[in-house]
């Protein structure tokens, strides 16, 4: 990069777009896309302040990513984490949908949870039950740093009961550790936060191949009229989880397991239509948008004309 920083290669792009004879024309036809770390708040810098005052669109991983000025924006699913991106991925995951004669070979972990306590008490008290996961065979359960500083008294005290000693037992949240854990697990528990999608832990699990297992009634994941959930993930009932968590979820998980390869395969197919990092490009690091930008063009043109016309005239008039 020359020595410079990525907020200063914005500014220079924002002078190039200005300096342009197109944009000052139409700066209403230009689309931006902002996805980036979780920790960069502000990827886009001048020039999504520069194309927000113009009216252009913003097609974004996450709210917080896009200027509050853009009048039209849409939202994406997030990135996936680096280490999933990688295309060495994708062959493993068909080879282990589709085996070579005989059941498909086990992952070597069951069930696998890497999270912080929710900040509220409710998804407190749905997460806290995951402590009590972590005695069934092959289950791996564990929580992050981050989150709240302190648990609500009522999910102290049921933690104790299940065997915690009161000590802090979080694990620092590792990224490259995490992607490894779900890539060697069959399924991967997503259970509610504060807001009612499970977030950056669905499209992570997503790209792993690992089978998701959805805690909760009012948990929704998004393009839900594009993708089939019920295809390749696995939903538990918030009310039979918080009443019975193990006996909820080995029930659940029972019930999958003899539709694995299945599973495994609308898996696949979900991961190509929903994943915005990967390609079928051979050269590692070679990252291409593949079937995911599909969805951002749908939503590109669902921002530009919300109706559904004959022609685009109607919508293109107030573009121009």
């Amino acid at each position: 990069c020359e020595g410079t920083t990525h907020l200063e290669r914005m500014a220079a792009a924002a002078n190039a777009l200005k300096a342009s004879q197109w944009y000052p024309r139409a700066p209403k036809r230009h689309v931006v896309f902002a996805g980036a770390a979780s920790e960069d708040r502000t990827p886009l810098g001048d020039l999504g302040a520069l194309l927000a005052s113009g009216g252009a669109i913003g097609i974004c991983t996450s709210r917080t990513y896009c200027s509050a000025r853009f009048v039209k924006r849409a939202e994406v699913p997030m990135l996936p984490l680096l280490s999933l991106m990688d295309p060495k991925i994708h062959p493993k995951l068909t080879s282990e949908a589709c085996p070579r004669g005989g059941e498909p070979k086990r992952r070597s972990t069951l069930l696998y949870f890497r999270g912080a306590h929710g900040t509220s008490e409710g998804a407190q008290e749905v997460r806290a039950r995951l402590w009590e996961l972590r005695t069934m065979a092959g289950a791996d359960i564990k929580f992050s740093k981050g989150g709240p500083t302190s648990l609500a008294p009522s999910i102290r005290e049921r933690m104790k009961s299940l065997g915690w000693s009161g000590k802090d037992v979080r694990m620092p949240f590792n990224t490259v550790a995490t992607a490894q854990g779900m890539l060697h697990a069959d399924f991967c528990a997503l259970p509610r936060g504060e807001k009612a999608n499970p977030g950056r832990r669905l499209v992570d699990a997503v790209a792993a191949g690992c089978i998701p297992l959805i805690i909760g009634d009012a948990l929704r994941p998004p393009l839900t009229s594009l993708l089939k959930y019920n295809d390749f993930s696995v939903r538990v009932p918030e009310s039979e989880f918080m009443r019975y968590p193990k006996g909820a979820v080995s029930e659940a998980l029972a019930a999958a397991t003899p539709r694995l390869a299945e599973l495994r395969r609308n898996l696949i197919r979900a991961r190509d239509e929903l994943l915005l990092g990967y390609g079928d490009s051979p050269l590692p690091g070679n990252f291409t948008a593949a079937k995911g930008a599909d969805l951002v063009l749908l939503k590109v043109g669902q921002a530009i004309c919300p109706r559904s016309p004959a022609t685009f005239r109607s919508c293109n008039e107030g573009m121009v």
